[in-house]
């Protein structure tokens, strides 16, 4: 089992993606780098940071339906994100399943 690296703060966790070749996509210099997952709405909201060789932004990630809500104006770049949002989901759906665990645990 692969090792989740979190920072976790009274708002929000952030997962880390590795570092290895798992989140980079086929557009040269451009990668998936962590998960925002805020605490603060009934439903977590999940943000997946990325970085390009010109900037780093972020999109919201339907976990439901496995895509980004947000959508990238370069085609290439949302095809990209697309094709890797179900491997991002199934990488940080544990620990929003655990966040959403501890909530329910708190009421």
């Amino acid at each position: 089992m692969n090792t989740v690296y979190t920072s976790t703060t009274e708002d929000a966790v952030e997962v880390f993606l590795p570092e290895n070749d798992s989140f980079v996509t086929n557009v040269p210099g451009f990668r998936f780098a962590s998960i925002h997952i805020s605490k603060r709405v009934p439903y977590p909201l999940v943000r997946v940071t990325y970085r390009t060789d010109r900037e780093v932004g972020g999109k919201r990630l339907d976990l439901v339906k496995r895509v980004f809500i947000d959508h990238f104006e370069d085609k290439e770049m949302e095809s990209a994100a697309q094709e890797l949002a179900p491997k991002i989901v199934d990488y940080v759906s544990p620990s929003v399943m655990e966040l959403l665990h501890e909530s329910h645990e708190s009421l």
